[in-house]
């Protein structure tokens, strides 16, 4: 089986300073607005001008993606096969496993083996754990309320 390589963040100012971000500009001007990588000998990538967050899961076949994490229009959450096709729409899964719509994915990392994503609503945030595999959601944290 292949992997994919060379999965890197396409930022929007290649060379600007993020640590010292003598401009001001604010979390979502300095999120990454692209993830480029290879598969089997083919490049893919996503854009979005709104910002990108990406984490290549540990199987290394599969990326989970989070679109305009500071954006609550035009947020999306998934996680996609190394050519880029959506295995799990993970605000679906939330609206049919959990009952949650009208909320903004904004964070994903992980922790102990687990896919973790961080969702906003209006009166919480939470934490949940998404099985890549299976598409199962685990109970959701309440982190702050």
């Amino acid at each position: 089986m292949k992997d994919i390589t060379d999965f890197q963040f396409v930022k929007r100012c290649s060379n600007y300073d993020n640590l010292n971000n003598p401009n001001l500009l604010s979390q979502s001007e300095l999120l990454p607005i692209g993830i480029r990588w290879r598969f089997n000998g083919k490049q893919y990538s996503i854009k979005n001008e709104e910002g990108v967050i990406g984490v290549l899961l540990q199987d290394f076949n599969k990326l989970a993606i989070i679109e305009g994490a500071e954006s609550n229009n035009i947020n999306k959450a998934y996680i996609i096969n190394a050519t880029g096709l959506i295995i799990w729409d993970i605000k679906e899964l939330l609206y049919k496993q959990k009952n949650i719509h009208d909320c903004r994915i904004y964070y994903l990392y992980y922790e102990k083996n687990n896919l973790y994503f961080l969702l906003n609503n209006s009166s919480c945030e939470y934490r949940f754990n998404v099985d890549p595999i299976t598409g199962k959601i685990d109970e959701l944290y309440a982190i702050r309320w």
